[in-house]
């Protein structure tokens, strides 16, 4: 029992002895954790850089957005509504220009009276196919001891037919001998195309009808034929086309004999006297001679001058809060209505078209009320207005989405079309009007029944 206490104790101190050097060993343990204690509290300068990191970055960011502030741009284009202008008005022309009320009522221009007398052959006759006189040849037969002479008109039938042909000439038929002869029908058709036959000579003797007597070889003809025939239609066809050349003709001379004044097509008038043809109607011809006596009166001013006129009465149709814009192309024209030869007076009707924009004011607008609205909204804002058709939005540089804050960033603009025509006093230098006949002193290049009116330049 001895032995075991003794072991007992050994074991014990051995455990001791065991468990001490765990319970140091756990103040060993302890320690390093104290250490590492130590190292956390020496992270502390990683948060500074950490901050300072950050803050770098809140400045780049606020440099960036101020770049994108600065650089930020928005152009907005504004198309505003248009209206369609017209006038038609009358103005009279005559010996000077008439201004009253700051509007001219006359108008300069010179009228221009000509006599023309000249002929024409034409010779493009139409065919036609018509019923004529069917003629022939027959041969004359004489078996009497004498010759037999028959007047021209001599009348002869065919056997078995009631028909008449005539001579054209005398015939003179030698004793026991034979002549030809041309004969033509009385009646025209083809009813008178007699095939070959013999014919008696209808005044003759009976006695002598044995004896004298005609003969055919072949059947008449010409009863329908195709050939020029003048007719009346074609006469007045003829009629007209001459009175419009010798018309045409005389207003180039004109123009060439006056340049810078404008005559215009139809403005010139036409008296026609006389014009007679040398063959009637219903008569065959292959030619045809007209003979055209006619009276010209023409009446002529500076074109440009009466744009003037008709682009001040234009203008004048515009309405308030619109902005004349131009002419409309090709919209621009007149005809002269009515002349006072006596009084060397004219008057025109002038019509023209052109185009007037709302008058709209860049800025006039918000630009408050516009910051921060992306191209559609920018745009619908626009065109709730009357005066706008249209607005278009453009931002830049790239990034750029809505309309930037700062005002001066955002740039408000007007298309104005360009005016179509708007000429002015010095578009067209114009010349003088020709003088009056009782300045021009031996001139005989003017025309004695020429009236021409004192220039107002």
């Amino acid at each position: 029992m001895a032995a075991n206490k003794r072991t007992t104790k050994r074991t014990d101190r051995t455990s001791a002895k065991r468990t001490s050097p765990r319970k140091s060993s756990s103040s060993s343990t302890r320690a390093p954790s104290s250490k590492k204690k130590r190292k956390r509290t020496s992270s502390f300068p990683w948060r500074v850089v950490l901050i300072a990191f950050l803050s770098v970055l809140v400045v780049f960011g606020g440099i960036v957005a101020a770049i994108y502030l600065s650089l930020a741009q928005a152009v907005i284009t504004l198309v505003p509504v248009q209206q369609q202008v017209t006038t038609t008005f009358q103005l009279d022309l005559g010996e000077d220009t008439v201004v009253e009320e700051g509007q001219t009522v006359r108008l300069a221009g010179t009228l221009f009276d000509r006599q023309i007398e000249e002929t024409k052959t034409i010779e493009q006759i139409d065919k036609q196919e018509i019923e004529s006189q069917a003629r022939g040849t027959v041969r004359f037969v004489n078996n009497k001891n004498g010759p037999v002479r028959l007047i021209a008109g001599t009348q002869l039938k065919p056997e078995g037919r009631d028909l008449i042909f005539r001579t054209q000439d005398v015939v003179v038929i030698p004793t026991e001998g034979t002549v030809e002869a041309e004969i033509v029908a009385d009646d025209i058709g083809e009813i008178g195309q007699v095939p070959a036959s013999t014919w008696e000579i209808i005044k003759l003797a009976e006695a002598w009808k044995v004896d004298v007597y005609a003969e055919s070889d072949d059947a008449m003809k010409g009863g329908r034929v195709t050939t020029e025939v003048l007719t009346e239609p074609q006469i007045e066809v003829f009629r007209e086309q001459f009175t419009n050349e010798l018309r045409d003709r005389v207003l180039r001379e004109l123009v060439s004999e006056h340049p810078g004044l404008t005559f215009p097509e139809n403005g010139a008038i036409v008296e026609v006297g006389q014009v007679d043809a040398n063959v009637p109607a219903g008569e065959r011809a292959t030619d045809v001679t007209l003979t055209a006596n006619i009276r010209l009166v023409a009446f002529a001013f500076y074109e440009h001058a009466l744009l003037d006129v008709a682009l001040q009465r234009l203008k004048q149709e515009v309405q308030d809060g619109y902005v004349f814009q131009g002419v409309t192309p090709d919209s621009f024209s007149y005809v002269i209505d009515a002349y006072n030869v006596e009084a060397g007076t004219a008057t025109v009707t002038v019509s023209i078209a052109g185009t007037a924009i709302a008058d709209v004011d860049p800025s006039s607008f918000d630009r408050e009320t516009l910051v921060g609205r992306d191209a559609l909204e920018a745009a619908n804002y626009f065109e709730q207005f009357e005066t706008i058709e249209s607005a278009d939005v453009y931002f830049t540089p790239f990034w750029t989405d809505t309309v930037p804050r700062l005002n001066s960033h955002t740039e408000i603009v007007v298309d104005e079309p360009d005016p179509t025509l708007e000429p002015g006093p010095e578009a067209v230098e114009p010349d003088p009007l020709p003088l009056p006949a009782s300045a021009i002193e031996e001139d005989s290049s003017t025309p004695p029944n020429e009236e021409t009116l004192p220039s107002t330049e």
